[in-house]
């Protein structure tokens, strides 16, 4: 079986789509499938060299495109790619292409127009809707999505049955770990200092700017404190200006990007998580991460994200864009550090029993194998 990962961001970017794409990638090839990750051309990504057959075109990015939506912009950025990789992909001999944006729905339908006979598998991610999506939405043979909140909006749009398949974590790379001190002098964390952190694009929907405005009350009654914010955008100025004019610019740490294989160092910095998202959020890739590590998370009850902590069991389930929340979590869990170690040991328990890799490469296996040709490779039954 061969089974391509068509994303034009899978080698640029970082994100959950970008690590649904290596990591399963990874776990396929581990049991004979043969894959390749089909990309765009830039400079290498936050993970690093894959291990996977990778082949790269060039694209025109988005931002380079007129201001007319930024849905349009997207899909313009992954037509420019299709425009260079269409005479590569029509070449291949692929059982299933695997997208993960419906802007790259005119892309494979074009591919079956030309004769393609590759089937074509959509995880969803989000709502990334637009007009006329339903037309080329016609040359998807399977819907999927990693949360059943997704698969809801998916099946309302497409009219088409959706499989659910939780996202994955790798719980050897990410484990609870003793905290990196070198690392820690590094970002001007010191010894008695407490540690919350998030990690993802700093965009306005993430949340991020709730918990900067949650800061003085935990200061008030926590001193030595520092809030970790991983990763880059174009949020990150607002941010700043923010934390400025609260007086917290000295607690918050901007690391910016980091390589995804050094995330769980960073993420040994912490005593908890915060994903405090206030638009939909599909699953959240990286609270799994942390949940492996063994930090207790704290999230909005929006989305998929209820599908991934269990409330006072491995975190907190709170109201989305309310600071006051976000500050009674943080000083509950960090007043308490019974309940914060038990969250953890639970939250890891849960990652192992629910969301990992390899179970997540078997159900798309089986999934392949139902609805395409025979898998003759190592490991099928």
């Amino acid at each position: 079986m061969k089974v391509c990962f068509y994303n034009v961001t899978a080698t640029v970017k970082s994100g959950g789509l970008e690590t649904y794409c290596h990591n399963l990638a990874r776990e396929l090839q581990k049991i004979g499938v043969e894959v390749e990750i089909v990309g765009g051309a830039g400079e290498e990504s936050v993970y690093g060299k894959s291990a996977v057959k990778t082949r790269t075109f060039p694209f025109r990015p988005r931002e380079s495109f007129p201001v007319l939506g930024s849905r349009w912009r997207k899909f313009a950025e992954r037509m420019s790619f299709f425009f260079h990789a269409r005479d590569y992909l029509s070449q291949q001999d692929y059982d299933w292409m695997v997208i993960v944006k419906p802007y790259d729905f005119p892309a494979v339908w074009c591919l079956k127009r030309r004769g393609q006979k590759t089937k074509v598998f959509f995880r969803s991610g989000g709502r990334d809707f637009y007009w006329g999506d339903r037309i080329f939405s016609r040359a998807v043979d399977v819907y999927a999505s990693s949360s059943r909140f997704n698969a809801s909006q998916i099946k309302e749009r497409y009219g088409m049955d959706v499989e659910v398949i939780p996202n994955g974590v790798d719980a050897e790379a990410f484990h609870p770990a003793e905290k990196d001190d070198e690392l820690a002098k590094k970002l001007g964390i010191l010894p008695r200092e407490t540690v919350i952190t998030s990690a993802g694009r700093l965009v306005g929907w993430k949340g991020l700017q709730y918990i900067l405005s949650s800061l003085p009350t935990i200061q008030g009654s926590i001193g030595g404190i520092k809030y970790l914010v991983i990763g880059s955008g174009k949020y990150r100025k607002e941010m700043e200006t923010l934390a400025a004019s609260l007086e917290i610019r000295d607690a918050v740490i901007f690391a910016g990007e980091v390589k995804h294989s050094d995330l769980p160092r960073y993420l040994s910095l912490a005593d908890l998580f915060i994903q405090p998202s206030v638009g939909d959020e599909a699953f959240g890739i990286t609270m799994i991460e942390a949940m492996s590590c063994g930090l207790p998370v704290i999230g909005t009850k929006i989305g998929g994200i209820p599908e991934v902590i269990t409330d006072r069991e491995t975190g907190y389930l709170i109201p989305p864009g309310d600071p006051q929340a976000i500050a009674r979590g943080v000083l509950s869990l960090l007043n308490n550090v019974e309940e914060r170690t038990v969250m953890g040991r639970k939250a890891r328990e849960r990652t192992l029993e629910n969301f990992t890799w390899e179970g997540n490469a078997r159900r798309h296996l089986e999934i392949f194998r139902a609805k395409g040709q025979p898998f003759r490779g190592k490991g099928a039954a």
